[in-house]
C-alpha cells in the first residue's frame, strides 16, 4: 500500500479517535437521562465547597500561567485566555461561597455556574477570532487600558446575578436558560471559527475538545436537577474540559509561550526538511562561487606570469612579481577559508608558514636566504587574516628585495607571538639594513605596509636587529567565543 494512502488512513483514524473522545461524555449524559432515578440525589455541601475551592485555586494558578505566556509572547489569544480563566474565577467563586444558600435561595446558588461558563466561553471565542492577530508590543502588555475594560464587566456580571437572584425582577429560570444557552452557542461558534479559519496546531485539539466538553456540560446542566447524578456529571465534564485546556496552556508555557507558535512534530520535520534543502542549495551555490573565484584568481595569476615572462624591462618584471605575490596571498587565504571547517576564525600560524614558503619560491632566492618561522597559535577573524597576510606579504617581499640586494645571502625571521589580547608580528632580516638601499625607505610596498598595519589597529615600527632591519606591529585580536577558544 502506498505511503500516501497509509498516511491518509492514519490521519483519518486520528480524527476519529479525537471525535469519539470529544463526544464521549454525551453517552454518559444520555445514559443518566434515560435510566437515572430523578429523585436520587447526593446533596453533599461540604464536598461541593471543597471541590469548588480547589477548582478556584487551580483556575487562579492557570490564570497566572496564561498571563505569563501573554506577558512573554504578546499573543492576543493568550490575552483572551487569561481573561477567560480570570472571568471564571471571578464569577464562579460566589457559586462555592453560597453553597448553603441552596436551601434558602436556589437561584442565588445556581445562577453563578452558567454565568461563569458563559463568560469563559465568550473569551475563548474572542481568542480564536484573534488567533493570527499581530502580537501585542511589550510596552502594551501591562497597560491597565488593555485589561480593565474586560475585567470590570466580569464584576458587573457578579452584581447582575446577585440582583436577579435576590430581587426576582427577572425570572431566574429564564436567566439560567439564557446564560447556559449562550455558553453553548459561544462554544459552537468557537468550533465554527476553528473550522472556517482552518486553525491547526498541536494544541488546537486540546482547545477544540475542551470546547465540546464545555458545551456538553452546559447541556447536562440543562437536563439536570440540583444535586442529582446528572448535575454532578455536568460538573465532572466541565472540569475535564478545564483541565484539558489548562494542559494546553502549560505546554505552551513550557515551549514557546504562545499557542500559534507551537508546532507539531510533523510540521517541524517538514520545516526542517525545507531548511535542509535550502541550506544544501546555498552550499552548492557557495561551492560554485568559490570554484569560480579560485579559477578567476588563477587566470589572473597566469596572465601575470605570462606578462612577466614577455617583459624585457626589469622594473616591470619586478612590479609584476610583487603583484603576483599579493595575489598569491589572497588566493591562499581564500583556499584556507573555504576548503576547511570554517567557524568565523582561523589559525594564522599554518597559513603564515605556507605563505612565506610561496613568497620565497616566487622570489627564486634558491638557498641563499634562510627562512626562520617562529609563530604561536593565534586565532584571527577573516578581516584580520586577510590584512595580516597581505602585510606579511609586503614585509617579506620588501626584506627579500631590499635587504638582500645583488645576491647577498642571509636569514629572514617571521614571528607571530600572542600577548594576552594582542599579538605582535615581526619580520626581521640580517641584510644591509634599512635606508641603505635606494628605494627601501619610500617604496610603494612600505607605504602599503603602514596602511595595512593601521587597518589591523596597530602601527608599523621600524628598527634594527641582527645587523639588518626589524619591522614590528602590535595589534589587538578580535574577541573569540568560548567555544572557538576551547577548540583552539
Amino acid at each position: 500500500m502506498p505511503h500516501a494512502r497509509i498516511a491518509a488512513l492514519v490521519e483519518g483514524f486520528r480524527l476519529l479517535v479525537l471525535g469519539l473522545l470529544a463526544i464521549g461524555p454525551a453517552f454518559g449524559i444520555a445514559y443518566l437521562e434515560a435510566f437515572q432515578d430523578p429523585a436520587l440525589v447526593a446533596e453533599a455541601h461540604l464536598f461541593h465547597e471543597i471541590a469548588i475551592g480547589v477548582s478556584i485555586l487551580l483556575a487562579a494558578f492557570v490564570t497566572l500561567v496564561t498571563w505569563t505566556c501573554y506577558d512573554s509572547s504578546g499573543e492576543v489569544l493568550t490575552r483572551f485566555l487569561t481573561l477567560g480563566f480570570l472571568g471564571f474565577v471571578v464569577v464562579y467563586t460566589p457559586h462555592g461561597l453560597l453553597t448553603e444558600q441552596s436551601s434558602h435561595n436556589m437561584a442565588l446558588f445556581l445562577l453563578y455556574g452558567p454565568a461563569s461558563r458563559m463568560v469563559m466561553a465568550f473569551f475563548l471565542f474572542l481568542g480564536l477570532l484573534n488567533y493570527r492577530a499581530e502580537h501585542d508590543a511589550p510596552e502594551v502588555r501591562r497597560r491597565a487600558s488593555v485589561w480593565l475594560p474586560w475585567i470590570l464587566p466580569q464584576f458587573a456580571v457578579v452584581a447582575a446575578v446577585w440582583w436577579v437572584a435576590t430581587t426576582k425582577a427577572v425570572d431566574p429560570s429564564i436567566v439560567r436558560v439564557v446564560t447556559e444557552g449562550a455558553a453553548i452557542a459561544l462554544c459552537a461558534a468557537s468550533l465554527l471559527v476553528l473550522a472556517v479559519k482552518r486553525i491547526r496546531g498541536p494544541l488546537v485539539w486540546c482547545y477544540a475538545v475542551a470546547l465540546v466538553w464545555f458545551a456538553l456540560s452546559s447541556g447536562a446542566f440543562f437536563l439536570a436537577r440540583p444535586w442529582n447524578h446528572q448535575w454532578w456529571l455536568a460538573h465532572a465534564i466541565f472540569a475535564s474540559g478545564f483541565f484539558l485546556l489548562s494542559y494546553g496552556v502549560v505546554r505552551a508555557y513550557q515551549t514557546t509561550r504562545a499557542f500559534s507558535r507551537l508546532y507539531s512534530a510533523e510540521v517541524m520535520m517538514g520545516q526542517l526538511a525545507d531548511s535542509q534543502a535550502a541550506v544544501s542549495t546555498k552550499e552548492m551555490l557557495l561551492r560554485e562561487l568559490n570554484h569560480r573565484v579560485k579559477n578567476s584568481l588563477q587566470i589572473v595569476a597566469n596572465l601575470l606570469i605570462l606578462e612577466e615572462a614577455r617583459s624585457q624591462d626589469a622594473g616591470v618584471r619586478s612590479v609584476l612579481t610583487e603583484i603576483r605575490g599579493r595575489l598569491d596571498a589572497i588566493s591562499l587565504i581564500h583556499r584556507r577559508l573555504y576548503q576547511a571547517d570554517y567557524d568565523g576564525h582561523f589559525d594564522a600560524a599554518s597559513t603564515l608558514t605556507e605563505l612565506c614558503e610561496n613568497l620565497l619560491a616566487v622570489a627564486n632566492t634558491g638557498n641563499r636566504i634562510h627562512f626562520r618561522l617562529e609563530v604561536q597559535p593565534v586565532l584571527v577573524t577573516v578581516d584580520q587574516g586577510i590584512t595580516l597576510m597581505l602585510l606579511v606579504n609586503e614585509l617579506v617581499t620588501n626584506a627579500v628585495k631590499h635587504g638582500f640586494p645583488n645576491g647577498r645571502p642571509g636569514t629572514l625571521w617571521v614571528r607571530l607571538i600572542r600577548h594576552g589580547a594582542h599579538a605582535v608580528l615581526e619580520v626581521e632580516d640580517d641584510g644591509v639594513g634599512f635606508g641603505k638601499s635606494d628605494k627601501s625607505s619610500d617604496g610603494l610596498g612600505l607605504r602599503l605596509s603602514r596602511q595595512l598595519a593601521e587597518e589591523l589597529g596597530g602601527h608599523l615600527e621600524i628598527g634594527t636587529g641582527a645587523g639588518g632591519t626589524r619591522f614590528s606591529v602590535n595589534f589587538p585580536l578580535a574577541v573569540v567565543t568560548p567555544r572557538v577558544a576551547a577548540e583552539a
